[in-house]
């Protein structure tokens, strides 16, 4: 099994991922991150994970506004729109 982390432990929106941070999860011992959205992403980070030893193991998709398992018909197609215009961006 490869155990790792969210970014979103870190919290605070809308703000870059620092080095700092990058540090703290490879003294947890773990080698797997998960990118949250709640981060803004400095392409410089990629260096920073790769030079610690840090795999990114998924991105996680916006939700707020998009959530594509949502019951609700009306509420998942809205979700599924909201989506696809992420993508297009």
């Amino acid at each position: 099994m490869k155990a790792g982390i969210s970014t979103m432990v870190f919290g605070k929106e809308n703000r870059l991922l620092t080095l700092e941070e990058v540090k703290i999860i490879t003294e947890t011992g773990m080698k797997y991150i998960e990118l949250s959205d709640l981060h803004d992403i400095d392409f410089e980070i990629f260096n920073d994970l790769k030079q610690n030893g840090i795999g990114i193991f998924s991105v996680h998709a916006e939700y707020l506004g998009a959530d594509i398992s949502e019951a609700d018909q009306y509420k998942k197609i809205k979700g599924i729109d909201y989506a696809k215009k992420g993508i297009d961006r």
